[in-house]
């Protein structure tokens, strides 16, 4: 039976607990849900998030409420978009920083290579 009590984190913890508590291997729901059993494991492991047109089939195929998958769905997206924004933000830090302390723009020889 599906607890949301009981799941903790992230989309791929679900989608893991919902699987193993029906007593389903990866190869079994990626046949139900006509994917590549590495595309479940990828769900699985938060390495990819599933499409919108796919959570109704694995709503169905793991007993998990679409609503609640949607907002986790929701969620998964939201973090990949906040570590987006600060793997920017530290780029942009490393460079002020650089240039803040001295460093050139360009290294020596750079444009020389760009065929200026």
């Amino acid at each position: 039976m599906y607890d949301p009590e009981a799941i903790d984190g992230t989309l791929g913890r679900l989608l893991l607990s919902s699987r193993l508590a029906r007593g389903l291997s990866e190869a079994e729901v990626a046949r139900k849900l006509g994917v590549h059993v590495t595309t479940v494991s990828r769900w699985e492991t938060d390495s990819t998030i599933p499409r919108p047109g796919q959570l109704t089939a694995i709503a169905r195929a793991l007993k998990i409420p679409r609503p609640h998958l949607a907002n986790m769905r929701a969620a998964a997206l939201l973090a990949r978009r906040d570590a987006l924004c600060l793997l920017v933000l530290f780029g942009l830090a490393a460079c002020l920083l650089h240039l803040a302390l001295g460093g050139a723009w360009w290294p020596d020889g750079f444009s020389d290579r760009l065929g200026e």
